[in-house]
């Protein structure tokens, strides 16, 4: 492949390629090109663009990876339940069947996966309220605060390139949760602001801005408002790696904000001077520095605007302070709280624990031999539910291994077997052989075992 030839014929032609083929495939010598997925097998990537006359078929072993514009769809479940394989691997869905042998799990993307139980590491519950949006899939419906661009679109992903924000009316009720992935480089530096009624401006009168600024987290209303809500937060994740999940709660009702990082609660606000009747419906991105950033993974859904646990001492920088105060340096530190989990017992939603044997789960309801009765329960209010001990097992690594992410959050590795239509078969000792509807995956990547090709992986494409 003539490199210098291909970056040309990629610049010539990729923003009209971007706005009707925006999959982007790349290879082990750092080229990439636009375009479609037109067949796959073990071997061979074929791939159509623009700018090619016919379809070009590329050897696998020459591809880096192949980002896709999946789509998450509207789904009606009351939880999602996250496992967590040998290897690493996750996959999300609605837990189907928990036995001493298996684990089955429905999914939107590949129907109903098997999995052994010696294959899995740990099982976790979240609620599912209903999804308002899920995204991004396009800049369409977007306003951009400033000329030229400050962000741009890329394969399921909002990429600042610019200091500016990005703006769009969510309709958002007088509850809601927002989370997304951010992915940064140096320092995370980012305003989200919620609750705006002027989608034009990086300064709205109304609403709130949540500033990010390396571990440091301030909340404040719009408006030109110097006074913060306090506490000040601290987040010592947002130094310690370039990437975090990132969950704001708000209520209107409740006049309450709540901060999660990780899926772990870090502060939360009340602000009794909160008047819902000027607060509008409009989330912001807005980016402070030249770049550098990236918002995917992006979901908005419905909040009753009552928390069920609270943060930990330690996390607000007002609270340490407090507690150095009182206690000294020694005791500043948050305890790490006692995993009621271990042991068999299984955490609630609203912080108890319930010890028991799971008999059966059926249209998301678990039935519970306890040592004082047999009841039943929704899985939405569990937050784990307890796997008898086992030896792990991992899956044996095979050519023609591909790793998939998906629009979900789920990563898994399998050998690529088929790809049919709109359907990539694959094969792995965690779940056998599965269809995945093509619009699940994110990125597809290549040569996983391949040593040399780790540096050029972790860069990520900006």
């Amino acid at each position: 492949m003539m490199r210098g030839l291909l970056a040309f014929l990629v610049f010539a032609a990729a923003a009209p390629a971007q706005e009707k083929q925006d999959a982007v495939i790349r290879f082990a010598n750092e080229d990439q090109l636009p375009g479609s997925l037109e067949s796959l097998s073990r071997d061979t990537v074929v791939w159509n663009s623009v700018i090619q006359t016919k379809p070009a078929a590329f050897r696998a072993k020459e591809v880096l990876d192949v980002a896709l514009s999946g789509r998450m769809p509207s789904l009606p479940s009351s939880h999602e339940a996250t496992l967590t394989l040998a290897r690493g691997d996750t996959v999300k869905g609605e837990i189907a069947s928990v036995t001493d042998d298996a684990i089955e799990v429905d999914t939107w993307y590949a129907g109903r996966l098997k999995f052994p139980r010696v294959m899995v590491r740990e099982l976790k519950i979240a609620d599912r309220p209903k999804l308002l949006y899920g995204g991004p899939t396009s800049l369409e419906g977007w306003t951009l605060s400033t000329e030229p661009a400050p962000w741009k679109y890329r394969s399921g992903s909002f990429i600042s390139v610019e200091p500016g924000g990005i703006a769009r009316d969510m309709e958002l009720p007088d509850g809601f949760r927002l989370s997304f992935d951010a992915t940064w480089r140096n320092q995370f530096h980012l305003t989200v602001i919620v609750y705006s009624d002027d989608a034009s401006t990086d300064q709205p009168e109304n609403g709130y801005e949540i500033n990010f600024r390396g571990r440091s987290i301030q909340v404040q209303r719009c408006g030109g408002n110097p006074n913060f809500l306090q506490p000040q937060a601290s987040v010592q994740d947002l130094l310690q790696s370039e990437k975090a999940k990132i969950e704001i709660r708000a209520s209107s009702r409740t006049k309450t904000l709540a901060l999660y990082v990780n899926g772990r609660i870090i502060e939360s606000w009340v602000d009794q001077g909160m008047t819902p009747e000027t607060l509008g419906r409009t989330v912001h991105f807005v980016c402070h520095d030249n770049g550098r950033l990236k918002v995917s993974d992006m979901e908005i859904s419905a909040w009753d605007g009552i928390l069920d646990e609270t943060p930990p001492p330690g996390n607000g920088m007002g609270n340490r302070f407090r507690n150095i105060e009182m206690f000294g340096e020694e005791q500043a530190e948050a305890r790490p709280a006692k995993d009621r989990s271990l042991e068999g017992r299984m955490m609630l939603r609203n912080g108890d624990s319930i010890a028991g044997e799971v008999l059966s789960i059926s249209e998301g309801v678990i039935t519970l031999k306890t040592s004082f009765d047999e009841i039943k329960l929704p899985v939405a209010r569990f937050r784990d539910i307890a796997l008898k001990p086992a030896s792990l097992e991992e899956p044996k690594r095979m050519a023609g291994d591909v790793r998939a992410s998906l629009v979900d959050g789920s990563s898994l590795v399998f050998r690529l077997e088929a790809f049919e239509g709109d359907k990539i078969r694959g094969f792995s000792q965690n779940f056998g052989t599965a269809d995945f509807d093509l619009k699940a995956f994110n990125r597809l990547e290549f040569n996983i075992y391949n040593p040399g090709l780790d540096a050029l992986r972790a860069k990520e494409e900006w």
